[in-house]
């Protein structure tokens, strides 16, 4: 468990760091005097790099002021370092950052309160993100893309199998899994599984056990009003429950899996079902060349809890060490527009953060599960994040520990549910 003076230390050092890293880092406006540039960092990976480079240029040409992309590392922990360094630092040399969802409430200090420069139009986004970005009253980022699990399935095995459609409870997700299982296994293909997520010792963890957790009725692990809640029986049988897929209709590699392998074994044909987020879409639309139409996906299963999808995404916010800071909220308040949100959606498969999106014709034929996507949205779920602001990091840690001690069978889900409680309450008091 950290202590507050050795996070002192660890940021201390990161600042330090950051400040030899970026005293080189000015802003270059040789040949462009009286021109404002505002830097934007982001993830320069794939579409959402290709779409933001787009819509930068589209930024300059209708306001004159140019927009430079800093491409930040792809990896999070590794940008959440970088931010650190540069936040510490008070370096002017980034104005907008591209943050993750589950960042406001341990990088709130250093943020502007976009709330008043949003005001008009809060209303259209989905409430879960905006009370994800709130801490202490002030909106710190604004939701651009948004992420929340999914549930990806083989339509061409659950319709040869002779079922009506994708499961809508857990109880029929294990019915139907186990069910083709069997079935393709008996065709002769003895590596097939009926279900795959992600049960590495990592945040993608933490977002599969809080979907089972809520979904059964075992509460958010931190409630609204701050009280930890995590230590309740609901919470332990849903850990329990998911120890039993493993072997069962999960192959044991999952307890080593991200998204990435889950992906690529779900994408080579490997298993019936999938829970991943909406952008594996693209991936398997790369899969669906030859028109077969093999892959839907829908929302996750229902539990007594009723739905539950951990919400995810990246929002942007303006640093508060920004020489530009009204140029910055502009570029913030017309990155998350409706127009810009549509040209993302339709253009990167990024999916919009504001509901009025979702009505649109071109995004219904750009994404054909935009349906499933709102309702998943719907019963979305942030992380205990913005509740537990810098100790957040050590909540997430314990929660996922523990959770996969209980899918490798060293504890018990109730054992499980008192130790994260402890961590916590120790987490929060500074122990």
């Amino acid at each position: 468990m950290k202590r507050p003076l050795a996070r002192s230390l660890v940021f201390l050092l990161a600042a330090l760091a950051g400040a030899v890293a970026w005293g080189t880092a000015c802003r270059e406006e040789a040949g462009t005097r009286g021109q404002t540039i505002l830097r934007m960092n982001i993830s320069g990976s794939g579409q959402s790099g290709r779409v933001a480079r787009e819509l930068a240029a589209l930024y300059e040409a209708e306001t004159g002021v140019r927009v430079d992309l800093v491409m930040g590392p792809i990896n999070a922990t590794e940008r959440f370092s970088h931010y650190l360094q540069y936040l510490g630092a008070r370096t002017t040399a980034i104005d907008v950052y591209q943050i993750d969802v589950i960042w406001p409430g341990m990088l709130a200090p250093w943020f502007v309160d976009l709330g008043p420069a949003m005001k008009d139009e809060l209303d259209d986004f989905f409430p879960a993100m905006i009370e994800n970005n709130t801490v202490g009253g002030a909106l710190v980022a604004v939701p651009w893309h948004v992420n929340a699990g999914m549930l990806f399935y083989r339509r061409d095995l659950v319709e040869g199998y002779g079922f009506d459609g994708p499961p809508q409870t857990w109880d029929e997700l294990e019915t139907m899994a186990l069910a083709i299982q069997r079935g393709e296994r008996r065709k002769g293909n003895g590596a097939f599984w009926g279900f795959l997520w992600q049960g590495a010792p990592h945040e993608a963890l933490t977002c599969n056990a809080l979907e089972w957790q809520v979904s059964q009725g075992g509460g958010r692990i931190v409630e609204a009003d701050g009280s930890i809640t995590i230590a309740n029986p609901k919470a332990a049988a849903a850990f329990d429950r998911a120890a039993g897929w493993i072997g069962s209709i999960t192959p044991p590699s999952a307890l080593e899996d991200a998204e990435v392998e889950t992906l690529r074994r779900f994408r080579s044909g490997e298993a019936a079902f999938m829970r991943h987020w909406p952008y594996a879409w693209a991936d398997l639309a790369l899969a669906e060349a030859d028109g077969i139409g093999r892959f839907g996906a829908v929302p996750l299963p229902a539990g007594e809890g009723g739905r539950a999808s951990t919400l995810g995404g990246w929002h942007l916010g303006v640093s508060v060490h920004s020489p530009h800071r009204e140029e910055a909220e502009r570029l913030v308040r017309w990155m998350t527009s409706r127009s810009a949100q549509l040209q993302r959606a339709t253009s990167g498969n990024l999916l919009p953060t504001r509901q009025s999106v979702y009505a649109a014709k071109e995004l219904r034929a750009a994404v054909p599960f935009v349906e499933a996507m709102r309702e998943a949205l719907e019963s979305a779920v942030p992380r205990p994040s913005s509740l537990t602001g810098e100790h957040y990091g050590e909540v997430s840690a314990s929660y996922h520990r523990h959770v996969h001690a209980v899918l490798r069978g060293d504890i018990t889900g109730d054992e499980a549910v008192r130790r994260i409680e402890s961590d916590i309450l120790d987490a929060m008091r500074g122990r």
